[in-house]
């Protein structure tokens, strides 16, 4: 197969909202400044391994009988997953769990969600001040408490590393369409416990603009044009409790770009794990810039974006899956937790890094961003919009949310500050032709 053409797709066929699905098979490649773009495909056994093992929970999800996702916190236990033991059910409230849907307040402004890089000094050093006593409050709350810095982390290796039971199986929130809706719901209900530790509603959790690379393009270039594509200083001071000693030691160089080429790369025939070696800064300019308007225009379908459907009784993905996940998700998100390294590296310890709410922030911004760019961005499959998942609220208390309540920011209270993304958001930047086997 040596000698194929740049992004070579083998197209596997299923139905999922009437949209067929091409599972990239020559994709990553850290070698020259194009990320997809090897000069030859290079399959090795493990990954065919990998993309078969996919295909089977893929052809098992599409005959398991369609219902959607209702969570519980019964049948919780420790769980053996990426090679390793979690124990991080969550605390069961004494409360009885209760429905929660978000209301439009119309006595409050709109909150404005903005990137760390365009805040003033004066607006940062509030802004990092006001977290850093809202960490402080959560990391001395009791164990007991879910509200808490560490059980908030627990809470989302629950959901992620498989403790938590999903009609007889193990549920896992990555790598199908529950991604972007879980991950907006959590990051809504951590903003609303910053907000009540601090005795203040308008606190509003800002996010890192990573993908932003300060290239501005005459015409096109809109709102703050200050690249963000750097480790955000307020993070890396080791006497804040914004700091995580775990970290790669390279985040101490302020001028190292963020490489969101880091997913998974191949090398003489083997499959290697990140974070590899950092390259050039004009090879992770263009790389990143080519990633990103790829991953928003090179295939932009539905079901490309958020992953396969993920119902009641559908098995977790075991292993990394390059394959079943949406494309935001499987390549820039979890590229730049390689980057970060340490904890923000494994699903069941991701969210102790505190930079990890400024991380997902930003993908959450981008869920959003793609859904305004074209109508009919949102599945309209019922297990999709009437899956119920389980999060604590600023009280401490259970909560039962719906996917399909959490699809319009203004009724959460926020929106987002523009940024520049005119550097990647357009199809013609890609550069990419795709052939199909």
């Amino acid at each position: 197969m040596g000698g194929v053409g740049k992004t070579t797709l083998a197209k596997v066929m299923f139905k999922w909202s009437s949209e067929v699905y091409a599972v990239p098979y020559d994709m990553y490649h850290a070698v020259g400044p194009c990320f997809y773009c090897s000069a030859q495909l290079r399959p090795n056994a493990e990954y065919v391994e990998l993309l078969l093992r996919s295909l089977l929970l893929l052809l098992v999800s599409n005959f398991t009988t369609s219902a959607p996702v209702r969570l519980t916190f019964d049948g919780c236990k420790p769980t053996f997953s990426t090679g390793q033991m979690w124990d991080c059910c969550p605390i069961v409230s004494k409360e009885p769990i209760r429905n929660f849907k978000p209301t439009f307040n119309s006595s409050r402004p709109i909150r404005i969600r903005r990137a760390l890089q365009c805040l003033d000094e004066e607006e940062l050093e509030e802004y990092r001040d006001k977290l850093e006593t809202a960490y402080r409050i959560l990391n001395a709350l009791p164990d007991d408490d879910p509200r808490s810095l560490k059980n908030q982390a627990a809470f989302h290796c629950a959901n992620g590393a498989g403790t938590i039971d999903n009609a007889g199986v193990p549920f896992d929130i990555h790598f199908g369409w529950l991604f972007h809706p879980w991950h907006r719901w959590f990051l809504y209900f951590h903003e609303r416990i910053l907000q009540s530790v601090l005795g203040d509603p308008s606190f509003t959790l800002h996010f890192w603009n990573w993908d932003n690379d300060g290239i501005v393009i005459n015409g096109r270039s809109k709102g703050c044009t200050k690249s963000g594509h750097k480790f955000p200083s307020m993070y890396a001071d080791p006497s804040s409790p914004l700091y995580h000693q775990s970290r790669s030691p390279g985040l101490d160089d302020p001028s190292l770009l963020v490489d969101l080429g880091r997913t998974l790369y191949f090398k003489d025939g083997e499959t290697l794990l990140p974070p590899g070696p950092q390259l050039p800064d004009d090879v992770v300019l263009a790389r990143n810039t080519e990633a990103m308007a790829f991953w928003f225009n090179g295939d932009s379908s539905t079901r490309r974006f958020y992953g396969r459907a993920y119902r009641a009784g559908d098995p977790k993905m075991e292993d990394f899956s390059v394959t079943i996940g949406g494309s935001l998700e499987v390549y820039a998100h979890t590229s730049v937790h390689f980057w970060v390294q340490g904890d923000m590296a494994l699903t069941g310890t991701a969210a102790y890094d505190p930079v990890f709410y400024a991380h997902h922030g930003n993908i959450e911004r981008l869920w959003e961003h793609w859904m305004r760019q074209a109508p009919d961005r949102v599945p309209e499959d019922p297990d999709f919009l009437d899956a119920e998942l389980l999060f604590f609220d600023e009280n401490g208390d259970t909560v039962r949310v719906r996917v399909g309540d959490v699809l319009d920011t203004h009724l959460l209270g926020y929106d987002y500050e523009e940024t520049n993304d005119a550097s990647w958001n357009d199809p013609i930047l890609a550069g990419i032709t795709l052939v199909t086997l």
